[in-house]
């Protein structure tokens, strides 16, 4: 048997070392040559016996170390590092970049579970747990759960219309006629043998969803100029019989043979297509349809459409439509206006303002600030307490007489958040709230009027009066506005800064302190230049 010489062995295992290149074994083989005849006859018999050959081996003669061996550790370092050089300047892949390899397209498949919003089991009376408790076990169970002999599945009527809905919200073809299989495997929770499914006739065919850019999708997967949707199919939905378990596959699942057979115990079920028509005249609006119109419609960007969409699992949202319809009331009370593109710039507006607050304004009602000044007085800490309904602890019409009085002008911002922490704190008599008609309108009035909390605004001398003390106390500002090509916006903002920083500031206008400013100012430099 060709042997490999053992300092050859020992510098490769030890060092990572090859004298020479090529095949180890074709080297020892090389190597092999007669041994002498004499030395033979000189070697005991017992010694020849144990060799299957005339000859042995000659004593190997270790090899010169080469002087271009090089350890593999070595080698694969060095290759790493010239692949590095050779990439270094071009620009970095991106992990999409990463994920795809020209001429090939990857195609995921997942299977989705989710219950049915029954009372009821699909095949079975026994009524389903209920979400907020787990049941003891073994309670919740028929005779056929627990496949006592001679007993049949019965399909419950009431699971067929979510299911339906389901499919119509999936954008699916709901069949007319589709039937209930036996799918055949053993798990330790399923007494019966099999699982009943549909697979071969299923309920629904040929949806999809269709994901957009605000769902987290890259630009370059969305087709088109990056717009559009990238739409995913659904290939069918399906009814059928789970025990909430989770399976360790070995590899090679699809390989095994489930022996699918209709089942002899089900009928089909027939859906007509008038009960699908009105399932789907009922479906009521998508989410995708709901957010195309808070942001057509309301104004609001795809940002505050998609929090007031999840915020209190769709109470906030319910919250906001109430303040807005109720806000709108009042200002169409309020100004009588008759000319329709009037209203729906008014409508816009405060619909802005409407979601504006409801995101970030009544949010700080809760948070760690209004908690430690409650602790402070001795009140206990209160949630908004919103309701699926839209209901919460501020009513909607006193949110709403707030936010009228704020885009009115006859108050301002602060005053408006000082009005609302004082309803959400108690601050407000509660007679006053409940005295208002519909809930609503004069309770907040009432309150404003006690504290004097309009906002009394400057007259058009005051405001022209108050600029020029400012730029008394400020006249070296006025020299940037004499030299240079370009209008010195951040100076005339500080001079605007100043005067809504004096003591008069909770009865000046924003917009009109900016305008009157600016007027005193170009007055000054006119009379300054020669």
């Amino acid at each position: 048997m060709p042997r490999t010489p053992t300092t050859e062995l020992a510098s490769y295992l030890l060092a990572g070392r090859l004298a020479s290149r090529g095949c180890l074994r074709l080297q020892s083989q090389a190597t092999r040559r007669p041994a002498p005849a004499s030395l033979q006859h000189a070697l005991p018999a017992q010694t020849r016996r144990l060799h299957a050959s005339a000859g042995i081996e000659a004593p190997p003669q270790p090899l010169a170390p080469s002087t271009h061996a090089v350890p593999l550790r070595k080698m694969l370092k060095e290759q790493a590092k010239a692949a590095k050089a050779l990439n270094k300047g071009k620009k970095k892949q991106t992990n999409a970049d990463r994920q795809t390899v020209p001429g090939w397209e990857l195609t995921v498949g997942i299977e989705i579970h989710a219950q049915l919003n029954t009372s009821r089991k699909l095949f079975s009376p026994a009524p389903i747990p209920p979400a907020s408790r787990a049941p003891l076990a073994n309670t919740l169970v028929a005779p056929f759960d627990l496949a006592v002999p001679g007993t049949q599945p019965v399909f419950q009527p009431g699971t067929l219309v979510p299911a339906v809905r389901a499919a119509l919200a999936l954008n699916c073809d709901v069949r007319r006629v589709s039937r209930f299989d036996r799918k055949h495997y053993f798990h330790w929770d399923q007494p019966t043998g099999y699982q009943i499914t549909q697979y071969y006739e299923p309920l629904a065919v040929n949806g999809y969803l269709e994901l957009r850019a605000r769902d987290g999708i890259a630009p370059q997967d969305i087709p088109g100029d990056g717009g559009g949707a990238l739409r995913v199919r659904i290939k069918q939905v399906q009814m059928e019989q789970d025990t909430a378990k989770t399976l360790a596959r070995p590899d090679g699942e699809g390989e095994v043979d489930y022996r699918y057979m209709p089942d002899p115990d089900l009928g089909p079920i027939v859906v007509g297509d008038d009960v699908v028509a009105h399932l789907r005249d009922t479906l009521g609006v998508m989410p995708d349809e709901e957010m195309d119109d808070l942001v057509a419609s309301y104004g609001l960007s795809e940002t505050d459409a998609h929090a007031l969409m999840l915020l209190d699992d769709g109470g906030r949202l319910e919250f906001y439509y109430k303040v807005v319809d109720a806000l709108e009331a009042r200002i169409a009370e309020a100004s009588g206006a008759t000319s329709a593109e009037n209203a729906v710039v008014v409508d816009l507006q405060s619909r802005i303002l409407a979601a504006n607050w409801i995101l970030h304004v009544l949010g700080s009602l809760t948070s760690e600030n209004n908690v430690r000044d409650r602790a402070a007085t001795g009140l206990e800490p209160r949630g908004l307490e919103v309701t699926p309904e839209g209901d919460a602890f501020i009513r909607p019409a006193d949110m709403a007489d707030i936010l009228f009085f704020l885009h009115s002008g006859r108050i301002r911002q602060g005053t408006a958040k000082d009005v609302l922490f004082a309803v959400f704190n108690g601050t407000v008599p509660q007679h006053y709230l409940d005295d208002a008609p519909d809930g609503g309108g004069c309770g907040i009035e009432r309150y404003i009027e006690e504290k004097s909390l309009w906002f009394a605004e400057l007259s058009e001398d005051g405001y022209v009066s108050l600029a020029e003390s400012v730029l008394d106390a400020e006249e070296r500002v006025l020299e940037e506005f004499l030299g240079g090509e370009q209008y010195p916006e951040r100076k005339l903002m500080f001079l605007v800064g100043q005067m809504m920083r004096s003591e008069a500031r909770d009865r000046l206008d924003p917009a009109k302190v900016q305008r009157v400013m600016r007027e005193v100012v170009d007055k000054r430099i006119a009379c300054m230049r020669p």
